[in-house]
């Protein structure tokens, strides 16, 4: 567990020898001003899956390489702030704006996006987003669009929310039992 970190709970950039390049995963962060950071991350295309990312500012910063499954984002100001990158298969609820988009090139599907308190998928550029295969909890499109901000293609939405069929190595959920507590971090 990563938790009350002053500023970034995980930053990608920090790892000068590509050791994090594969993936970021079964981690609990919360409390942190940037939960995870990624933006610039030297090419390493990292994967951030199958993690709880939660009660931050900013959930996830991810740059244009970063693939951003299955983790629960959720309790952020911003869960998701986007700049091209793959997001799918995620449990994004109860933030401000659930996923902020800022490059019309961001592959958004297979994601739960509900219950979040101004938008769910907030679209900067201006460009349409084109982004099928959603979950919103509901399949009332007119509900949907008030959820939504900007230019946004969002058919078709699904029923129920996709089944988790992606491959990382693990499908673990990390649980708060079994953790190493790493608060506050003085560095």
């Amino acid at each position: 567990m990563i938790d009350s970190n002053s500023i970034y709970g995980f930053d990608c950039n920090e790892d000068t020898s590509n050791a994090i390049r594969d993936t970021i995963s079964t981690c609990i962060i919360e409390h942190s001003l940037v939960g995870i950071y990624c933006e610039g991350a030297c090419f390493t295309a990292p994967y951030v899956t199958n993690n709880i990312i939660e009660f931050d500012s900013l959930g996830i910063e991810g740059s244009a390489f970063t693939k951003i499954i299955g983790n629960q984002i959720r309790y952020n100001n911003t869960g998701v702030y986007s700049n091209s990158d793959s997001i799918s298969y995620n449990d994004i609820e109860y933030d401000s704006i659930g996923v902020h988009i800022v490059n019309y090139h961001v592959y958004l599907s297979c994601n739960k996006l509900c219950n979040n308190y101004s938008y769910d998928v907030y679209n900067f550029d201006y460009h349409t987003l084109i982004i099928p295969n959603n979950y919103w909890c509901t399949i009332d499109t007119s509900n949907i669009r008030l959820r939504i901000y900007g230019a946004i293609n969002f058919y078709p939405v699904l029923s129920a929310p996709c089944p988790q069929t992606f491959t990382t190595g693990s499908n673990e959920i990390p649980s708060a039992d079994n953790y190493l507590k790493i608060s506050p971090n003085p560095f």
